[in-house]
């Protein structure tokens, strides 16, 4: 969502509160795409200090689907966003902070800033390294792809260590008939 500040940034030491929902039902990210199932509306304080500075806090939730990374079953993982971001103001307008990148995409245009990216980047920079549906997920198996959480398929899912194949094959090599 798109949020107009002129009013904001016309005035010195004006601060303003925005409820924003989060437009998108769906995050592609990498060419995958992640369902959000839940999301409460953001609440976003503007504050605008001497007209050199934009100060953006905002608050909320968010409860993304992500596949477990060992069984691939869809998983509902809550985010609990917080956004704090110092904004340079230049002639009353919001530009890009000087220590980030010029290749750094910002929300910013004029006096309006999109609050939808800002969200984004920070879902961005809070995703989890790992996903599991439980602590104690069983994976699939690598012989038919079973769901092992689900049933045991009887498959020997043995697989030797890769580093000790040349004392195997020296065993197999010296095995008695």
């Amino acid at each position: 969502m798109i949020i107009d500040l002129a009013e904001s940034l016309s005035k010195r030491n004006f601060s303003e509160d925005v409820t924003v929902s989060f437009d998108r039902d769906v995050l592609h990210i990498m060419s995958e795409d992640y369902p959000i199932l839940k999301k409460e509306p953001f609440e976003f304080h503007f504050v605008n200090e001497e007209n050199r500075r934009l100060y953006v806090h905002a608050e909320g939730e968010l409860q993304v689907a992500i596949p477990c990374d060992r069984c691939l079953r869809r998983t509902r993982v809550p985010f609990s966003l917080v956004i704090d971001r110092i904004l340079r103001l230049s002639d009353g307008m919001i530009v890009i902070p000087e220590e980030e990148s010029d290749t750094l995409a910002y929300p910013a245009d004029g006096y309006s800033i999109d609050c939808d990216i800002l969200v984004f980047d920070e879902i961005m920079v809070n995703w989890p390294a790992k996903v599991l549906c439980r602590d104690d997920c069983k994976g699939l198996c690598p012989v038919c792809g079973q769901n092992l959480n689900d049933k045991d398929c009887g498959h020997d899912r043995f697989v030797p260590d890769p580093r000790m194949a040349g004392i195997q094959d020296l065993f197999q090599n010296f095995k008695e008939v």
